[in-house]
């Protein structure tokens, strides 16, 4: 079986893009880690941009990036999300919540909490109803989500997949 890589995005401490990153890989630039700012994915209309999450963000400006390269209609792609913690941002502020007196929780913070929130507000962005799988591995999330989106191309015989793996650093207790 054989596949390539049409697109890559990438977002994270010291890289805004491929290029950033490549350039870095590649030994022509040294490493930076700084923060990046929060990343505002274009292809998601701006009330879903509020509503949605520092993560859910980080993925869909990744999953830009890669399908803007690929020069693909991202409504056309079936879709493999791959997190190790998924949202754990909203789920610490979900279980804090319960801590106190009354314990309620936000119906929004809810509403992302689900692990597949990100391929969630993809499909929204892209009007997409393509397959999307949601997946998480633990630290091999990167290695379960390539097996499932090459299982897709292998088995489902589809033509291109749209691979995103995210996540970001958790909050401290």
């Amino acid at each position: 079986m054989k596949a390539f890589i049409q697109g890559i995005g990438i977002v994270g401490p010291g890289f805004s893009d491929w290029n950033t990153c490549h350039r870095v890989l590649t030994g022509l630039d040294g490493y930076h880690p700084s923060r990046c700012s929060d990343p505002s994915p274009t292809i998601l209309p701006a009330n879903e941009r509020r509503r949605s999450s520092e993560v859910v963000r980080w993925a869909l400006e990744a999953a830009q990036q890669a399908t803007q390269m690929a020069q693909t209609d991202p409504q056309q792609l079936p879709t493999v999300f791959a997190s190790s913690g998924g949202e754990t941002e909203i789920l610490h502020k979900i279980c804090h919540s319960l801590t106190q007196t009354p314990p309620m929780v936000s119906p929004t913070l809810f509403h992302q909490s689900v692990h597949n929130a990100a391929a969630g507000y993809w499909s929204i962005a892209c009007t997409s109803q393509k397959a999307s799988t949601s997946l998480s591995c633990y630290d091999s999330s990167l290695a379960g989500g390539l097996l499932e989106a090459m299982t897709r191309l292998a088995v489902e015989q589809e033509d291109q997949v749209l691979l995103v793996a995210y996540d970001i650093a958790a909050p401290p207790p």
